[in-house]
């Protein structure tokens, strides 16, 4: 009864405060919990990068093995590759000791022809646990091999490769900086090496880069990005002439996404023609989205077409860029994009347009070349051209003989035809002598694989007798035996 008493002596504002006090109270966890169940949810959404291990090897003679830590199920493997040898030896082949498949990452391989040294990148995706060794084979034996192997979780397995980058021919500088790559995605593993003539002692002050070796004074570093960017590797202190390599790798998708690659990373034409390329589109996460393709960065007057215009799920388009006879002689950094939805990728590409190789104003079209087109766009202009060379053009034209040659001095070429071969899928090769016996068919007039049954040898010399031989190439570049010699004499005027 007293406690009725006292409770009913409370004011009424007494206690109403009370009351609010017991529900605050009883409020704060259910806020607490409810904020800390939103702080997760992010968390769990971002794609995570990690470094598993990163191993030093060497300095070894090449072919060698190096032993690793037993590496996880799903990882990417990356290995840096630094050689002491002649400048065009090459890496023939990576493998380790559970059947993980290798490949060099792009055009990753950099040399430093002073020092006589090579660097270059090799990579392996979706490992398969328990690797412990790895054999790395040059094309020739070589001394003072070494190699830095890497192991990252949460990579893509199915196409992590982004951005490549080398520098070759370095300038000894304070700084050695490594070849800067621009990432397509925000978080992404990147490898940088770089083999200098002298030694480093590590990561430049202020530079985000994570030094991993110094195997031999060389540079040996990593970086995890959080962000889209461009991204180099420096190290200190000053070194001679140097090399440098660098590769990025893309994180695991957190849903279905592509990518997007372009063959040959260059090319080169004359003002006028066409420059064609293959792009190719590669699914990720389960990807089935169409993907419409544009391409910019085009010089004036130059024009892009796709066949086809889009890929489903996965493809190739060829790209054709048709440069303008205008078009100025420069190096021309083509970027690629592919659309699919809110999905969005890159690659890149140079087209080098030169000026044409032909100087004669008989070359109306500009392909580097005089021929019938060119008599065709002259007809009416005749002093535009040469008097002697378009005379001798057009005796060419009248009397069949110039095939596909370009003007020369005289008008004489050779035709040559041959039976095809019983054996599918091979191409020829052409051999010509001056003296018989074929001691001289070592190197084939054509500069490209034949692939018809004839061939016009446009450029022969009065009064000369000629020798000629054809042989079969296969796939593998094993030639069959020599066809029976035949001998063709140049008329002497």
């Amino acid at each position: 009864m007293r406690v009725c008493e006292n409770d009913a002596a409370i004011e009424p504002h007494q206690r109403y405060q009370k009351r609010s006090a017991v529900i605050l109270i009883s409020r704060v966890p259910r806020l607490t919990l409810r904020l800390a169940l939103l702080a997760l949810v992010p968390v769990l959404a971002w794609p995570q990068v990690a470094m598993v291990h990163v191993t030093s090897c060497g300095p070894q003679s090449f072919p060698s093995t190096c032993s690793i830590p037993s590496t996880g199920s799903g990882n990417l493997i990356v290995v840096g590759i630094q050689m002491s040898a002649n400048n065009a030896t090459t890496i023939s082949s990576v493998t380790d000791s559970a059947g993980n498949v290798y490949a060099e990452a792009g055009a990753a391989r950099a040399i430093d022809t002073v020092a006589g040294t090579v660097a270059d990148i090799w990579y392996a995706k979706a490992s398969v646990a328990g690797t412990t060794s790895l054999t790395i084979s040059p094309s020739a034996s070589t001394s003072n091999g070494l190699a830095v192997i890497w192991e990252f979780s949460g990579v893509d397995p199915t196409a992590p490769l982004d951005q490549v980058a080398v520098l070759n021919n370095q300038a000894s500088t304070s700084v050695v900086s490594g070849a800067a790559v621009t990432v397509t995605s925000s978080i992404e593993a990147i490898v940088s090496i770089a083999v200098v003539g002298n030694s480093v002692s590590g990561i430049a002050s202020g530079n985000a880069f994570v030094n991993d070796s110094t195997l031999q004074g060389n540079g040996w570093a990593h970086l995890i990005t959080s962000s889209t960017g461009t991204y180099s590797a420096q190290w200190t202190p000053p070194a001679g002439t140097y090399a440098a390599s660098t590769a990025s790798f893309k994180a695991a998708s957190g849903g279905p996404n592509f990518t997007v690659s372009a063959a040959p990373a260059s090319q080169t034409v004359t003002a006028g023609t066409n420059a064609v390329y293959t792009v190719n589109v590669s699914p990720s996460g389960g990807f089935t989205g169409t993907v419409s393709l544009g391409a910019s960065g085009l010089p004036s007057g130059a024009t892009a077409s796709f066949n086809p215009s889009s890929v489903t799920t996965s493809g190739s388009s060829t790209l054709t860029v048709g440069t303008a006879g205008s078009t100025s002689a420069a190096s021309y950094p083509l970027t690629i994009t592919g659309t699919s939805g809110s999905l969005t990728n890159t690659a890149t590409a140079t087209l080098v347009v030169s000026t044409s190789s032909s100087s004669n104003a008989c070359d109306v079209n500009k392909d580097g070349l005089t021929n019938v087109v060119d008599v065709q766009v002259s007809i009416n202009n005749y002093l535009s051209c040469p008097a002697t060379a378009f005379q001798t053009f057009v005796s060419q034209v009248v009397t069949g003989v110039l095939s596909s040659c370009p003007v020369t001095t005289g008008i004489h070429t050779v035709l040559l035809s041959w039976t095809a071969s019983t054996t599918s899928g091979v191409t020829y090769n052409v051999y010509r002598a001056t003296t018989s016996g074929g001691y001289n068919y070592t190197t084939p007039l054509n500069t490209t694989p034949i692939s018809g049954t004839s061939f016009v040898d446009c450029n022969v010399a009065l009064g000369q007798p000629y020798y000629y031989v054809i042989r079969a190439v296969d796939g593998s570049g094993n030639q069959s035996v020599s066809t029976t010699e035949v001998t063709v004499t140049i008329p002497s005027s």
